[in-house]
């Protein structure tokens, strides 16, 4: 395998996901041959001080668990889509490819190596934009361990300087696809996603994504991100304890250990499954668990105000 690409995670004040995540990262196969950077976001106030400086005593419990690691500590809050956005191009534009991580994305042992191979296999597929290390439950009747699709996952991705560059560049897309029922339909994954109201959410300062831009870079340039047949990921940040997601959860699967991705398909295009992935895909649901969590976190941070 030719160099590892490097893994970059964003943390901010959540010890306890940074843990769980750092721990599955470091049982990866490819962990110690592998270059690990870690952006930690400054505290928004003061009250958020305690986690964030609890989380990075965290992060130095991990420096020998990986080939090398870079911790990039910020005086400051960002906010996690300008984390992102500058830690990605940071590290992308020296590198040229990059895996890409949150503090509430537990992977398998296998995550990096899917990564790894889609990123030697692809470099020069220039349709083939992103790679997700998740896939929803569905059962899918196919041969192959991945498949194509039109549309991106950020939760745990990957993809190369020449696919980001062009994100970086990106058009005003909700000028481009206001007025088109038909593309807005499409752009909505056949109805299936509310894509387009994010994009006018953004607009009007209702939510502050990245993901968004991506996604919308993907599918103005006609991209494609490679999935796994079975995730090899799952989110533990549907507890009411993050910026996004904090009073729902959807239905994951487990991680499967034993699934490795050897067998890719031999054309790059959209899975012949598309329909019934995207109306596949799990309805958010209210989570009494995550309801209960961010009460708690409000009430102790306006305590500690007071």
């Amino acid at each position: 395998m030719e160099k590892l690409a490097p893994v970059i995670l964003f943390t901010y004040n959540r010890p306890n996901h940074t843990q769980k995540t750092l721990t599955a990262l470091a049982s990866n196969t490819l962990a110690h041959k592998t270059e690990l950077y870690i952006y930690s976001d400054g505290p928004k106030e003061t009250t958020d001080e305690v986690e964030v400086f609890a989380t990075r005593e965290v992060l130095k419990k991990f420096l020998n668990s990986f080939k090398q690691v870079h911790l990039i500590n910020s005086k400051v809050n960002k906010g996690l889509a300008t984390s992102i956005t500058e830690g990605v191009n940071e590290i992308c534009a020296k590198f040229g490819k990059i895996i890409v991580l949150e503090d509430d994305i537990i992977t398998s042992k296998n995550f990096l190596e899917f990564m790894n191979d889609c990123l030697v296999k692809y470099e020069f597929e220039n349709r083939v934009m992103a790679i997700s290390g998740y896939m929803h439950k569905v059962k899918l009747d196919c041969d192959d361990d991945a498949i194509f699709l039109p549309f991106i996952s950020s939760w745990g991705w990957a993809t190369w300087s020449r696919a980001w560059d062009i994100n970086n560049a990106s058009e005003n897309y909700l000028k481009k696809i206001e007025g088109n029922e038909a593309l807005i339909y499409k752009f909505n994954l056949n109805g299936a996603y509310p894509y387009f109201e994010m994009l006018k959410k953004k607009k009007r300062g209702l939510i502050k994504s990245w993901a968004i831009d991506w996604y919308s870079t993907v599918f103005f340039n006609n991209g494609l991100s490679v999935f796994p047949k079975e995730s090899l990921v799952v989110n533990i940040g549907f507890d009411g304890t993050g910026e996004n997601c904090k009073v729902r959860s959807i239905n994951q699967s487990e991680v499967n250990e034993g699934f490795t991705v050897r067998k890719f398909p031999k054309r790059i295009e959209v899975c012949e499954e598309f329909e019934h992935i995207v109306q596949g895909f799990p309805k958010a649901q209210i989570s009494l668990k995550s309801l209960f969590n961010n009460a708690k976190k409000e009430l102790a941070k306006a305590i500690r105000k007071l």
